[in-house]
């Protein structure tokens, strides 16, 4: 297994955010990977939409329910505890990604022999840290020590 994404997931059902996020997810062009949804004890039907996803993609779909509220880290270690992948992603669920996202990933961080790969999305960090981009689209990949 290539890639690991970890998405923390607490009462997320409302404005079909969390539905954008798991169709930009379950739509990536690369094929070797897993999505682990955790639920973090939601109160709406966030968990029903994730188990809908699980019945319809059970080759990449996994669904973890934690029976207590573990906040935004200890889902992300549920996920963890799970995960298979050489990679490992994280996503917050309100959040999506283009289908070539974490395919541009895979291939920079494997590309450079990168540990880690990581996505700048805002534009303020990039100035404040002096950082440059990666081709244009906000990546910088790190090199091993």
């Amino acid at each position: 297994m290539k890639l690991s994404v970890i998405v923390p997931v607490y009462n997320m059902a409302s404005e079909e955010k969390l539905i954008w996020c798991l169709d930009s997810l379950v739509n990536q062009t690369i094929s070797d990977y897993e999505i682990i949804a955790v639920d973090d004890c939601s109160t709406d039907n966030s968990l029903e939409i994730l188990r809908d996803y699980e019945k319809r993609y059970p080759e990449k779909f996994y669904v973890i329910a934690s029976p207590v509220n573990k906040k935004q880290g200890g889902a992300k270690n549920l996920g963890l505890c799970q995960a298979k992948g050489d990679w490992i992603g994280f996503i917050d669920s309100d959040d999506w990604v283009t289908a070539d996202f974490y395919g541009r990933l895979l291939e920079l961080g494997e590309g450079t022999g990168a540990a880690s790969v990581m996505p700048l999305i805002d534009m303020a960090l990039r100035v404040y840290f002096d950082m440059p981009s990666f081709d244009g689209i906000g990546i910088d990949a790190y090199q091993p020590l």
